[in-house]
């Protein structure tokens, strides 16, 4: 089950000494319009994809989502525009 959401977020992030982005914790406003923390519990992938004027980086996740079960996703960051959008979820 691929579903694309493109939702924006908010996110808390580590960034080490060589400037890799490691993404903690997110927010997002769900259905009922509440504000819902997610904390993510592994990081499986990151990849970098790029377009002609933008670089994106996709990190493939795990977290236990709203309904409480595990769940794996996509967080995608625009390098370029400073944003974040839980972009895909895959199951």
């Amino acid at each position: 089950m691929n579903k694309t959401l493109n939702v924006p977020i908010q996110l808390i992030s580590v960034t080490s000494t060589v400037g890799e982005l490691t993404p903690v914790l997110f927010k997002l406003e769900n259905e009922q319009h509440e504000i819902v923390t997610i904390r993510i519990d592994r990081i499986i992938t990151c990849k970098e994809r790029g377009y002609q004027s933008s670089k994106e980086l996709i990190f493939t996740c795990t977290a236990p989502l709203a309904d409480g079960a595990q769940h794996l996703f996509n967080l995608k960051y625009n390098v370029l525009l400073h944003k974040w959008t839980l972009f895909e979820l895959l199951s």
